[in-house]
């Protein structure tokens, strides 16, 4: 959600209320407790303007403690009404930024609630926070309350795990358009396969997928339209170290598009003109060998 949208009141109990403020620390005037946290999406990640706005998406994924810092001075209002709610047990929203402002768009952020304040550390000036558990909850109507059922699941909120698969997607989406425009460049705007020339249907395409550790670069990389793509990363074709396409294993019979994959068996890569920019025969015959053990698996 944006900025904006989780400052517009919503109805709680007949009253409006927003989800969050401008500050860090939000505490509605007609709630006696904190009601949201917020971390900002830093501009400068090498210079954020609060430490944890980097080290706390790190931790959250490596499981590592989730560390909230201080505004300023721990005896500061908000910061006492992080420890209220820390002695007290009472749940807030950490709203996480996902996506700085641009021209693209507004900053967006991720809700993840229930979360705890388990310690309140005025030492260390920060706060641990803890990603509670599930919890199903019934609708409620205006003679009937909001409670917390069991065995009347109707709403479910997100699990730890869905949170950090959110927050990975977002992460890859961010290296990935850096990598998709410098491919753009070195492919000349086409695809290295069919030389497609349309940038609306070009990926980036890693070599060594991002989620085992391969880099962002140009060598781990190649710009394929849309439908080449889908076929590199399900093994329908392979490509080796010499650049050159595998297809000749695909069965054809009633199937046009394993036709127009097998034709281009054989068929050397487009690559870009500069060879510094040339995909690695290292990582392309990696990856050769892992389709090569794909096919093996399903001749089985």
């Amino acid at each position: 959600m944006t900025g904006r949208e989780t400052q517009t009141p919503v109805s709680v109990y007949s009253e409006n209320v927003s989800l969050t403020s401008p500050q860090g620390i939000f505490k509605p005037q007609n709630m006696n407790h904190v009601l949201s946290i917020r971390t900002g999406y830093p501009k400068d990640s090498d210079n954020p303007q609060y430490k944890d706005q980097v080290r706390i998406r790190k931790a959250l994924l490596r499981d590592d403690d989730l560390e909230y810092d201080f505004r300023e001075d721990p005896d500061m209002g908000d910061n006492l009404r992080l420890r209220d709610v820390c002695m007290r047990r009472i749940p807030v929203i950490w709203f996480l930024g996902m996506e700085p402002a641009s021209s693209r768009g507004p900053v967006r952020y991720h809700a993840i609630v229930p979360t705890y304040i388990v310690e309140w550390n005025p030492d260390e000036r920060n706060v641990k926070l803890f990603l509670g558990p599930r919890r199903r909850v019934v609708p409620h109507t205006r003679d009937r309350p909001p409670r917390y059922s069991r065995d009347r699941p109707v709403y479910r909120l997100p699990t730890l795990q869905e949170h950090k698969d959110r927050i990975r997607e977002v992460k890859v989406r961010d290296q990935q358009r850096p990598f998709r425009e410098k491919l753009l460049r070195a492919y000349k705007y086409s695809c290295a396969i069919c030389r497609l020339p349309d940038q609306n249907v070009l990926d980036a395409c890693h070599i060594k997928r991002y989620e085992d550790g391969g880099s962002s670069e140009v060598s781990n990389g190649l710009l394929l339209c849309k439908n080449h793509h889908a076929a590199f990363d399900r093994w329908l074709i392979g490509i080796d170290s010499q650049f050159v396409l595998h297809s000749d294993h695909l069965d054809t019979k009633g199937h046009r598009w394993h036709e127009e994959l097998k034709e281009k068996h054989g068929t050397p890569l487009n690559l870009p003109r500069l060879t510094s920019q040339h995909p690695s025969p290292a990582l392309l015959g990696e990856r050769f060998l892992e389709f090569q053990g794909e096919l093996r698996k399903r001749s089985r």
